[in-house]
C-alpha cells in the first residue's frame, strides 16, 4: 500500500510536544530519528551486543519525525500539518513530502531495535535478534506497522511501572494496546486475564501475534473497540499509553470496569498536560502514588480509593 511520508525537523526541546500533535491524526507510523536515542540505545544494549559506530550515523544530525500517512488520508493531513507548523515555527519544519511505499519503510528501522533491558526483570527482543540474557523475562516483539518497541520513554515507564505491581492472578485491561507489549508483559508478570483493546485493527493483529510467539494467547483478548467500551469488569489493573486528552476523557468513565480496589498506569502525557491528568483523577477519587518523567514524558500510577 503506497504512503505519504512527511519528514519534519525538530528541536529535541519540542518533539514531545510536535509528536503529541501529529498522533492525533490517523497515521499509519510514526517513527523520530533521534541521534541521542542512537547513542543511547548503545550505551544501554546488553554486553553480548556490538553495535558499531559506523550503525549510529552521524550524532551531530538534528531530529527528524517521519510521518506516513496512508494516500487516501495525505491531502488534508499535509495540509493541516503545513498550517500548524506555519502558527507553531518553534516545533518544526516540513522538509519534504513523499510516497513510499509500506515495505520500504516499515522494515527500515529494524537496524536500531536491539535487545533492551527495561527495569529490574524484563527484556524486550526484537523476534529477528537472538539473545543470550540469563534472569530476565524476555519479551519477543515485531511491531510491525504497531506502536510499542520497548524503547520510546512511554513504553518504557509503563513496563516498569506494570513489573512493580503484584500482577499474579489479577485483571489487567490495555487500553490503546498497539503492537501489545503491555499487554504481554502483564500476562509474562503474572495477569490471569488482560483485554487489549485498540481502534485500529493493524495493532489488533500484531497484539495476537506477538502473545502467540510469547505463549500467552490464552490470556489476551485483544478487542476491537474505543477506549473501555466492552471491557469486562473487574479490572484489577487498568494500563495505558496514549495522549493527556484522551486518557481525561476517559477517566469518570474508569469506575464501571474497576475493581473496588484497582491500579491505574497513564503514560503518554507531556510534561505541560501533566496537572491537568493529575486534577481529574483526583476529582474522581484516585490518589497519586508515583510521578516520574522521563524524556518530557510522564508516568502516572493511582489507586482508586472511592
Amino acid at each position: 500500500m503506497p504512503y505519504q511520508e512527511m519528514t519534519i525537523q525538530t528541536d529535541p526541546a519540542q518533539q514531545e510536544i510536535l509528536q503529541g500533535y501529529l498522533y492525533t491524526f490517523p497515521i499509519g507510523g510514526l517513527v523520530v530519528e533521534d541521534p541521542a536515542d542512537r547513542l543511547e540505545a548503545k550505551e544501554h544494549a546488553p554486553e553480548w551486543v556490538v553495535v558499531d559506530d559506523d550503525v549510529l550515523g552521524d550524532l551531530t544530525e538534528p531530529v527528524r519525525i517521519r510521518m506516513y500517512v496512508e494516500n487516501t488520508e495525505a491531502e488534508k493531513t499535509v495540509q493541516a500539518v503545513k498550517d500548524y507548523l506555519g502558527t507553531h515555527p518553534e516545533q518544526g519544519q516540513l522538509l519534504s513530502v513523499r510516497e513510499v511505499d509500506e515495505e520500504s519503510w516499515a522494515e527500515n528501522w529494524k537496524q536500531f531495535f536491539k535487545p533492551i533491558p527495561v527495569g529490574r526483570h524484563l527484556l524486550i527482543k526484537p523476534s529477528w535478534e537472538e539473545t543470550q540474557e540469563q534472569g530476565r523475562i524476555v519479551i519477543e516483539i515485531d511491531p510491525g506497522m504497531a506502536f510499542g518497541t520497548g524503547t520510546h520513554e512511554t513504553t518504557r515507564l509503563c513496563l516498569e511501572a506494570l513489573e512493580q505491581i503484584p500482577l499474579n492472578g489479577m485483571r489487567v485491561a490495555d487500553i490503546g494496546c498497539g503492537s501489545g507489549i503491555l499487554s504481554i508483559a502483564a500476562a509474562l508478570l503474572g495477569a490471569s486475564l488482560v483485554q487489549a483493546t485498540d481502534i485500529d485493527p493493524v495493532s489488533l493483529r500484531q497484539t495476537q501475534e506477538n502473545a502467540e510467539a510469547n505463549g500467552v494467547r490464552d490470556r489476551i483478548h485483544p478487542m476491537h473497540t474505543s477506549l473501555l467500551n466492552g471491557v469486562e469488569a473487574p479490572v484489577n489493573v487498568l494500563v495505558s499509553n496514549i495522549l493527556a486528552e484522551i486518557l481525561i476523557d476517559m477517566i469518570p468513565d474508569m469506575k464501571e470496569v474497576l475493581a473496588e480496589q484497582a491500579f491505574i498506569i497513564f503514560s503518554g502525557v507531556i510534561t505541560e498536560k501533566k496537572e491537568a491528568v493529575k486534577k481529574t483523577l483526583a476529582n474522581h477519587g484516585y490518589r497519586l502514588l508515583q510521578e516520574k518523567t522521563d524524556g518530557g514524558w510522564v508516568l502516572l500510577v493511582a489507586e482508586r480509593i472511592a
